[in-house]
């Protein structure tokens, strides 16, 4: 067993070097994990536990036991073409799917380290895990390897999905089983929500990140307070009706806790007299603009994401400090090279940054309030907030035809958008366990990962806790800094070589596009042309996705196109007809760079935006000081 050990182990160190790193560090537990022989002289393993102890499969004839596994799910995976599978075991179950579906991709989770751990002394499992179908194997039991396969997941799975579960894994992981399928499915809508987003405004955003620079540079981040809020609740107040029912009480707590303002429940806050300690905003819609049109924010210390709608900020004074989110890879292109700069996880709601926000400053504890997630008694906004008009307010009340459990035992109406972000939060939440999360919402949903209590029991815990009027502001004034001029200089010159280093892309996409054109008329002529000209086409666009402005600017807004190609890729590849490569190549790739050369004269005006407002903003900076 000892060469099934080694040999495996050397598989792992060249094609799986992350569960490399762990397996050769850890030592099968023999007592807890025996290896005995099947009946039919197949290896299973025995997994002992202080109650009882259970084989992980048949103990007479394991593969024949994957054999009917797999007819069991064949109705729910016929038409299917991407499989998670959760439980690796000892590989009998992935080996006979794989022969009954080579093609289709299957991703697999085992939660259990140790196990595994013992499955590379039991059996000899390179051949298998060299599969080409094989898209991802996760092993490990933290939350952080499960979220990035998912994640993974999401990114590569295009069409259909299904989420399979190895029978002795659903009576040992009943709760991680329907968590992961439900994490899973999910991410997945929240991706593909997320690529529709981008295709729809990605334009926008582009305008939005590039002419909101000036501003960035002339900022400070959240770096200078990281940590600052130990031992202060804050409250991250949001805009659902449950609001009015604990406005005063909202009231009484600022001088008892950090209020955070969650996007347009500004204007909620400041229509009943109270100003936040700070406001966060990083929606980059004309609808966001609406919320600020008309209030004076000039007195509240107004975070901002690079992705914000440029207008909000246009011509106001006030104290701005910036936040980059991970979605914003151009931002992070022109800032993180050259600064120390804090990156925040983007969310489907601003909620989630107050959250990040909150957790950043090590506040002692973060209260939700107006947090309902739903649409309790048809209700839809708190008082106060009226950028949406009845029209709008009407029709997504209409289509609120989901119902989820709140708070008082009952149900609310929601929307499929609006059950994501709630799922979206609970999993950002579940990612911080050692922070105290309260809900306080009279009629919202339950938030798992919160505790339930109420704004009354909220006050009277932290009504003895007495902070200064100014306290947050002269923090501010204390603890942020400002970019050097030296860091200005960098971050100007990243703008301007990133503009060069876009206008010789343009060069090469019209040379590919020419190509590409040349290889459509050539399908179905010579092999010897349509090789040369797939050469030429591969050249070129290896050039092209090999330059870091592809990946850190065009990626952005185009990262639906290019999660297309990607999708295609391994098919492109083992493609073995030139002729069939080549019309792949024409439709896959010929999509994106089309998408590429139309988006290119909008990178180039962005920047020649950007560049313009930091040389206004830097001569009327030089003009105050003078």
């Amino acid at each position: 067993m000892y060469n099934n050990y080694k040999q495996n182990l050397a598989f792992l160190k060249s094609n799986y070097p992350n569960i490399y790193q762990f397996a050769k560090q850890r030592k099968p537990d023999l007592n807890k994990y025996n290896i005995v022989d099947t009946r039919n002289g197949e290896k299973n393993i025995i997994v002992k536990n202080t109650s009882s102890e259970y084989g992980i499969h048949s103990k007479y004839n394991p593969s024949n036991e994957a054999k009917m596994w797999v007819d069991s799910i064949a109705h729910e995976v016929e038409r299917v073409h991407s499989i998670l599978i959760f439980g690796f075991g000892l590989g009998y179950h992935i080996e006979k799917f794989l022969e009954r579906y080579p093609d289709k991709t299957i991703y697999i989770y085992e939660p259990d380290e140790s196990l595994f751990a013992a499955v590379l002394e039991a059996r000899n499992i390179e051949g298998l895990l060299d599969h080409r179908k094989i898209g991802i194997l996760a092993v490990g039991s933290e939350e952080s390897i499960r979220y990035g396969l998912v994640n993974n997941i999401a990114f590569q799975v295009k069409d259909s999905f299904s989420f399979q579960v190895l029978p002795i894994y659903n009576r040992m992981y009943r709760e991680l089983v329907s968590e992961l399928r439900e994490n899973t499915e999910m991410l997945i809508l929240n991706y593909r929500s997320n690529l529709a987003t981008v295709i729809y405004y990605q334009y926008e955003w582009i305008e939005n990140i590039l002419y909101n620079m000036d501003k960035v540079i002339t900022t400070p981040s959240l770096s200078g307070i990281n940590g600052a809020c130990t031992d202060i609740p804050a409250i991250v107040v949001g805009s659902g009706p449950s609001l009015k029912e604990d406005i005063e009480y909202l009231r009484r707590l600022k001088s008892h806790c950090l209020i955070i303002a969650a996007g347009s429940s500004l204007q909620a806050l400041l229509h009943e007299g109270i100003e936040p300690h700070l406001v966060v905003s990083i929606d980059g819609g004309e609808p966001n603009y609406l919320v600020f049109k008309d209030l004076d924010v000039s007195e509240i210390p107004f975070v901002f994401g690079t992705t914000i709608k440029h207008t909000i900020l246009e011509n106001r004074e006030g104290t701005f400090i910036h936040l980059l989110l991970d979605l914003d890879l151009i931002g992070m292109h022109l800032l993180q090279s050259q600064t120390d700069e804090p990156v925040f996880q983007t969310n489907s709601t601003v909620t989630g940054t107050c959250i990040q926000i909150a957790n950043y400053f090590n506040c002692s504890q973060i209260i939700l309030m107006g947090q309902d997630l739903s649409y309790p008694n048809n209700q839809y906004y708190t008082v106060g907030v009226n950028h949406v008009t009845p029209e709008q307010k009407q029709q997504t009340l209409d289509s609120a035809t989901e119902e989820i459990p709140n708070v008082v035992g009952g149900m609310n109406s929601t929307t499929k958008k609006m059950l994501n972000t709630l799922r979206d939060m609970e999993h950002l939440i579940g990612l911080i366990p050692e922070m105290e999360v309260i809900n306080t919402s009279k009629m919202g949903a339950q938030i798992k990962g919160t505790i339930y209590r109420s704004i009354e029991e909220v006050y009277e815990v932290n009504k003895h806790r007495y902070l200064e009027i100014d306290w947050f502001k002269r923090l501010l004034d204390t603890q942020l800094s400002f970019y050097t001029t030296t860091e200005r200089e960098k971050i100007y010159s990243k703008i301007k070589s990133t503009r060069i280093e876009v206008r010789k892309i343009e060069n090469k996409l019209q040379k590919l596009g020419g190509k590409m054109v040349d290889l459509h008329l050539s399908l179905n002529s010579s092999e010897k042309k349509i090789d040369t000209l797939l050469i030429d086409v591969d050249r070129l666009w290896k050039w092209i996705a090999g330059r870091k402005v592809f990946e850190e600017v065009y990626f952005f807004p185009l990262q639906a196109h290019v999660s297309v190609y990607m999708r295609q890729l391994p098919d492109i590849v083992n493609e073995k007809d030139s002729n069939r490569k080549g019309e792949a190549i024409v439709t896959h790739l010929g999509g994106l760079v089309k998408e590429m050369i139309a988006l290119t004269p909008y990178l180039l005006k962005g920047f020649d935006e950007a560049i313009k407002r930091i040389n206004d903003r830097e001569v009327s900076l030089l003009s105050k000081e003078n």
